[in-house]
């Protein structure tokens, strides 16, 4: 039952949730625009010149719980680096932040209040140090926790207007099918779960 509970869970992550994930290693992009990521993404990157602003922007649903784990990776000497971790709104309020000892780690922790982008920005204290890092996006706790679990998986689906039917998904070794009854009238779309069963 546990099991099936627990395919029931990642089958409805198929519909309501939006945003992709996926375990990453990026690098820094050019050009100091801002680099779109997802949670479990690990991003290496560097801090080159007095004033260096990265940024990273990332899609949450609302209720996503959010954190950013930066440490310090150079292997120069390092005397006064302080990297300052921000987490901001769509208008560019501070939700989050922390500034790491010197040349060392640090990490923010943010709630999604609406479903929409995201940005954090890493930066020296006072402007005028360099240095490498590594920086991972994580989700904690909301609707992004199912979506985490969820192996990226295709399956051909069903929708004719009123049913969606899903005739599989994998999960612990198992086959699970799942058939959903559109609420009528509901926006956005909102679905029950009418029948759900382990395939033999």
């Amino acid at each position: 039952m546990l099991k099936l509970k627990l395919a029931l869970l990642l089958l409805s992550s198929l519909f309501f949730l939006t945003t992709p994930t996926r375990a990453a290693e990026l690098s820094c992009p050019d050009g100091g625009g801002a680099l779109e990521i997802q949670y479990g993404d690990i991003v290496n990157c560097s801090l080159e010149s007095a004033g260096d602003l990265d940024v990273f922007a990332i899609a949450a649903s609302e209720g996503d719980f959010i954190s950013a784990n930066v440490n310090y990776t150079g292997n120069d000497e390092c005397e006064t680096l302080q990297l300052v971790l921000r987490g901001l709104d769509e208008n560019n309020v501070q939700l989050a932040i922390a500034t790491s000892g010197v040349c060392s780690g640090t990490r923010i922790e943010f709630k999604a209040a609406k479903t929409r982008a995201y940005t954090i920005t890493i930066a020296d204290r006072f402007e005028d140090d360099i240095g490498e890092y590594q920086v991972e996006f994580q989700c904690i706790s909301g609707p992004c926790i199912s979506q985490a679990l969820l192996p990226k998986q295709e399956c051909s689906a069903t929708f004719d207007g009123s049913e969606f039917k899903v005739p599989y998904i994998e999960f612990s070794q198992k086959i699970f099918f799942a058939d959903f009854k559109l609420i009528p009238g509901s926006s956005p779309l909102t679905f029950e779960l009418t029948t759900a069963d382990e395939k033999q």
